[in-house]
């Protein structure tokens, strides 16, 4: 039993394709930066093989065009006749004219109007109960509606799918089917694509949802479904479903025993129909409320004879009315016969009913002959339809290669210049590396050669100097001096000691002979064994056992940066402890040096030292952060690729 209102009127101002775009990305060639960078050949084959490849793909779509607007009103006259046989139930026509469709559509590009096709086409088959062929002519509207990404043809193809299952007693899959075209369906504010927004509606798939609930006797589910159906229905001003929907509620309330609930729907639905203004549609509806009220009415102990024959009259009063519901009707009121045992009008139902079910033997085999053949004359038309697209790909095949070897011959050559160029920039770039690397050596040897300068000027000019001073001092007889000039005398003295030592001290910390003969880590241990002996700060150094000797460049420039932020940590912290350590971490050298003292206020990294710090480790390719730490005191960060 069908409870929905399966007749879509779909408007046909669809001859719009939707727009396939081609979209390719581009290969950057860099050839100049920081260093010369060859290209590979593979890399540019590939492009241009992709490049041949859109090509191809483009010259195929343009086989393909949308329809010419000739053509799109020619299909748009075509369906609506489809619409105007079907609604008369006369699908032989109907089934005609989807043809001529066919003819026009079927070597396009998938449109709207395929779609449309596919729709139409299952609409016939359904009513015509070709389920097998059905559900398949419904997965190819599926695959369609997929392509065009449309949640309206989607909610529809699910919807047909699910109506096939039902007809086949697959009630598992028509339920998921089912569900799947409500997840498609539009909200109520949502305008979609106008065009065609009363394809299928919420109301139609509650009301098919509940057909399969009734199917599986899950009658408070399919209650829910037809109260959903119902109220939707409602909102939409949609007369049919609604009257429907209470004429289903009706039946399901008697099948559970609430005979008087049920009489109340079924007098409801009468009543929607009579005050409705297109009552010719509902008929139908109207006629099977009276063998409805009068089952109840049997129930009750409450039978009014009259009732029923009041049905009989209205159906010999109206001409086409429909058979399924006719059907249904005359067999409610065989089964209120009997129980009155009225056999005159028990007799004149069963010849009723006779007549019927022979119309729909005739009509159901003229159908199938009709669908059958008109299967067949499209299965043909498809094979020809096919072959001429055999000869085409084939003509298309051997323009294809010609034009391929045309552009591999092409290709060939570009890939040997290719080549050519790419061995040169090769051999340039190494050439260029070599250099790089002898100019980062001279300069190395120039700062060391430089450190060991201005460490000897120091220690002899400067550091004579202050000795001298100290000499000439050590000749003033302190006894001929006042007790006031006697301390002026001890505070120079002190100070020109404290001098020298910073002297002898910066001299030798500039380029130590540990760092030349064994490394950084021996120098780093010797500047913090001095340090440790004359300063108010202790430091503590803790350097990773992995860590060998580094490249002379890193060595020197990570001692550098060492030096720099011990002597910030001496002449600007004010603090009692420090710590460097040195480590190894995931292939990464990491030096962090913290202490204890005052911090960094925000324009310390205006310095030159720091300046000096942040370029080391720029060149070293690192990354450096500092920051001041909550317990006081500055963490320094240093990370560079071992």
């Amino acid at each position: 039993m069908v409870f929905h209102d399966f007749v879509p009127k779909i408007h046909l101002s669809l001859g719009i394709s939707p727009t396939f775009l081609v979209s390719m990305d581009l290969i950057a060639l860099s050839a100049f930066g920081t260093r010369l960078c060859p290209m590979k050949p593979f890399i540019f084959l590939v492009f241009l093989v992709s490049l041949w490849g859109a090509f191809v793909t483009v010259a195929l779509s343009q086989s393909s065009e949308n329809l010419s607007p000739q053509e799109s009103a020619t299909v748009k006259d075509h369906f609506q006749k489809v619409d105007d046989f079907m609604n008369d139930d006369n699908y032989d026509s109907a089934q005609y004219w989807l043809n001529r469709v066919d003819l026009l559509l079927t070597i396009k590009k998938p449109t709207y109007f395929t779609y449309l096709f596919h729709s139409r086409q299952c609409e016939i088959y359904y009513f015509n109960n070709l389920v097998e062929i059905g559900i398949k002519e419904a997965n190819k509207g599926l695959a369609v509606a997929k392509l065009l990404n449309d949640r309206s043809l989607l909610a529809d193809s699910f919807n047909f799918l699910g109506l096939f299952y039902i007809n086949s007693e697959q009630l598992k899959n028509a339920e998921a089917s089912l569900l799947k075209a409500l997840s498609y369906t539009l909200e109520d504010n949502d305008q979609g694509k106008a065009d065609y927004y009363n394809l299928t509606q919420k109301y139609h798939i509650y009301g098919n949802l509940a057909e399969v609930y009734i199917n599986q006797r899950q009658y408070g589910k399919a209650i829910t479904a037809i109260d959903s159906s119902m109220k939707l229905a409602l909102q939409k001003g949609k007369v049919r479903p609604y009257a429907l929907g209470q004429f289903t509620k009706a039946e399901l309330l008697l099948k559970q025993g609430n005979a008087k609930e049920a009489m109340q729907y079924y007098e409801q639905a009468q009543r929607t129909c009579k005050q409705a203004k297109d009552f010719t549609n509902l008929r139908d509806v109207y006629l099977v409320t009276f063998s409805g009220i009068a089952k109840c009415q049997l129930r009750l102990n409450q039978l009014q004879k009259e009732l029923i024959s009041q049905g009989l009259e209205f159906y010999h009063n109206q001409k086409d009315i429909n058979r399924y519901y006719s059907l249904l009707f005359i067999n409610d009121a065989i089964q209120i016969f009997k129980q009155t045992k009225d056999y005159k009008l028990l007799a004149e139902c069963l010849e009723i009913k006779s007549d019927i079910e022979n119309q729909n033997v005739k009509g159901s085999l003229k159908k199938l002959e009709t669908t059958v053949n008109v299967s067949l004359r499209n299965e043909k038309k498809v094979l020809e339809m096919e072959l001429q697209k055999v000869k085409a790909y084939q003509e298309n095949e051997r323009n294809r290669e010609q034009n391929l070897t045309i552009i591999l011959g092409l290709v060939a050559v570009i890939v040997g210049i290719l080549i050519w160029t790419n061995q040169k920039l090769v051999a340039k770039n190494r050439e260029l590396v070599q250099k790089n690397q002898a100019i980062s050596a001279a300069l190395l040897q120039g700062q060391t050669t430089e450190r060991k300068r201005i460490a000897a000027d120091l220690h002899d000019n400067l550091g004579g100097t202050m000795s001298a001073l100290n000499w000439s001092l050590e000749a003033i007889d302190i006894k001929k001096l006042s007790p006031q000039e006697q301390d002026v005398y001890e505070h120079v003295k002190r100070t020109i000691a404290n001098a020298h030592e910073q002297v002898r001290l910066l001299s030798h910390n500039l380029l130590p002979d540990e760092f030349e003969k064994q490394g950084l880590i021996e120098a780093l241990r010797y500047l913090i064994r001095k340090i440790n002996q004359n300063k108010t700060t202790h430091f503590n150094l803790d350097i990773d056992p992995q860590i060998g000797r580094l490249d002379k460049r890193v060595e020197f420039e990570l001692y550098s940066i060492c030096l720099e932020l011990v002597n910030n940590i001496l002449k600007h912290s004010q603090a009692t402890e420090a710590h460097l350590q040195l480590r190894l971490e995931n292939e990464r050298l990491l030096l962090t040096v913290t202490d204890n003292g005052k911090g960094i206020f925000d324009n310390a990294s205006d310095g030159k030292g720091m300046k000096n710090i942040k370029a080391r480790v720029e060149s070293l390719g690192g990354k450096w952060n500092f920051e001041n730490l909550t317990e006081g005191g500055v963490l320094s960060q240093i990370t560079l690729p071992s």
